[in-house]
C-alpha cells in the first residue's frame, strides 16, 4: 500500500514527455537491411541532463550516458530503440537519443540511461 503512494508521488513530479522511437528493419531492393524508427505511445518523464557511467556487475560492461530519464512503470522500451524528449518544463523541444543500457527497473518508478545522438 506504502509503495502504491510513492509511485502516485514520483509520477506526480514527473513534468516532462518524452516517446519511444521503435526500431523496425527492413531490407532495401538489394536486400540490405534499412533501419527505420517509429513514433512510439507519449508518455510523461522526468528528464535529467546529467552525464555519467555505470557499470554492470554481470555482463563486466560500462555505460556511458547523457542523460537520465525516469518513466512510469509499465512504460516500455528495449535497448535498440530511441527515445525522444518532446517537451522539458512544458516547453515543446525534440531531442532523439539512443538507449545506453538496458530498462533499469525500479519500485516507484524505471529508470532508463540515454546518450545523446549526434546528427
Amino acid at each position: 500500500m506504502e509503495v502504491d503512494f510513492m509511485r502516485i508521488a514520483q509520477d506526480e513530479h514527473m513534468f516532462d514527455e518524452g516517446k519511444r522511437l521503435k526500431l523496425s528493419i527492413t531490407q532495401d531492393t538489394y536486400g540490405q537491411p534499412v533501419r527505420s524508427y517509429s513514433d512510439g505511445t507519449a508518455t510523461k518523464c522526468g528528464f535529467e541532463m546529467l552525464s555519467g557511467s555505470e557499470r554492470d556487475k554481470e555482463k563486466m560492461t560500462v555505460a556511458q550516458y547523457d542523460a537520465i530519464v525516469r518513466i512510469p512503470i509499465g512504460y516500455e522500451i528495449e535497448p535498440e530503440d530511441k527515445f525522444q524528449i518532446t517537451k522539458i518544463n512544458g516547453e515543446s523541444v525534440s531531442i532523439d537519443f539512443e538507449v545506453a543500457a538496458p530498462l533499469q527497473r525500479g519500485r516507484t518508478c524505471n529508470r532508463i540511461l540515454l546518450r545523446m545522438v549526434k546528427p
